[in-house]
């Protein structure tokens, strides 16, 4: 299933975010590393996080995971163009 996401800004509220970034390329084009960062987002208290956002703070990004407790989300950027589409869904981390 992909859905490419046209709804900006994607509000993601009350979830854990786990959003994974490439590092840099070696000289065969490679990826040499990703890297993963894990953001308990509380609706309530913090700012709104948005994949536009996200992808600011991240140029390389190319997954987030967004979980609540019982349902997720799964983005991926640049898969089929310069856009985010949503990938597949989670059953949460409950």
């Amino acid at each position: 299933m992909r859905v490419e996401v046209t709804d900006n800004p994607l509000t993601l509220c009350d979830s854990i975010v786990t959003i994974i970034w490439e590092g840099e390329k070696d000289n065969f084009g490679l990826v040499k590393e990703h890297f993963v960062k894990v953001v308990y987002h509380h609706g309530d208290y913090d700012e709104p996080i948005t994949l536009d956002s996200i992808r600011k703070e991240y140029p390389t990004v190319r997954k987030v995971i967004s979980e609540s407790g019982l349902h997720g989300e799964i983005y991926s950027y640049g898969n089929h163009g310069d856009f985010w589409e949503q990938t597949g869904t989670t059953e949460g981390y409950a």
